[in-house]
């Protein structure tokens, strides 16, 4: 072959990769993780939540972007099982990561978390469009698109733990600990892993103050024990035990594939 057009060949190739990937820097402040994003042109700072639905905003941040309402309405139900109807919102563009997405739904986060810092959060309506890879250690989270798997594979590597299917397209998978197995949420935006309160109480887990201290934590075949979780109450999802949260996403590279159904971890 053509030396120059040997070059021109892998030039291509290597701009595809490069243009699948789209990497987020990002911060972690109190056990949230955030990364710097613009909406509609404002610049703003979002969680990247994958146990959250839709984007969700603070009441400030939505009349601070100029969000409008779609007309459309989604049902939602919070941690404590409340369920309401929320109007959806557009956002004409969010960019992260130097990648700009149009058309993005959105709606108002309500008054919890107008005391938590950043703007709003990112959650699995977006993020489960791609393969994510967690690594707070190197302070990025780097989404490939389904389409881009053999890219991907340099970073989405490790353990293989498989998802259980759910109706609201939630990453949950079987962990076992000391006394038994959990259903846990894979959720990069819970500030602590969490077993539910009522879940603790049946198992009679036995706890020291809130927390329940496991040394056995089996994902995929493989022990990632010791892993502590707080008892708390909790209603939603209806199908989940708890979550795993950031004191498990900081010790470990996460990455979840919605599609395959499958999360690795190392």
């Amino acid at each position: 072959m053509n030396p120059l057009r040997l070059t021109l060949l892998f030039a291509l190739i290597g701009g595809s990769i490069c243009r699948a990937a789209i990497v987020i820097p990002i911060e972690i402040e109190k056990n949230n993780v955030f990364a710097a994003a613009r909406i509609n042109g404002v610049d703003v700072k979002l969680g990247i939540d994958s146990g959250g639905g839709v984007v969700a905003l603070k009441r400030a941040v939505i009349a601070k972007v100029r969000a409008v309402p779609s007309g459309a309405v989604i049902q939602s139900t919070d941690v404590l099982g409340h369920s309401t109807d929320e109007s959806l919102l557009t956002l004409d563009t969010l960019e992260m990561g130097g990648k700009i997405f149009a058309h993005v739904d959105a709606v108002d986060a309500g008054e919890y978390p107008e005391g938590t810092p950043g703007d709003g959060v990112v959650g699995r309506r977006l993020l489960n469009k791609f393969i994510v890879v967690y690594d707070y250690a190197s302070r990025k989270v780097t989404l490939f698109t389904p389409e881009e798997r053999r890219a991907a594979k340099r970073e989405c590597r490790g353990t293989r733990v498989h998802t259980v299917p759910d109706p609201e397209e939630i990453n949950v998978s079987l962990a076992k600990t000391d006394h038994g197995v959990m259903r846990l949420v894979w959720d990069s935006g819970a500030t602590y892993s969490v077993v539910r309160k009522e879940f603790s109480e049946r198992q009679q887990l036995p706890l020291d103050d809130i927390f329940y201290n496991t040394r056995s934590f089996v994902i995929g075949g493989r022990d990632f024990g010791p892993l502590q979780l707080a008892a708390i109450e909790f209603h939603a999802p209806a199908n989940a035990d708890g979550f795993i949260g950031h004191n498990f996403f900081l010790n470990h590279v996460v990455c979840i594939d919605p599609t395959e159904q499958t999360v690795k971890v190392r």
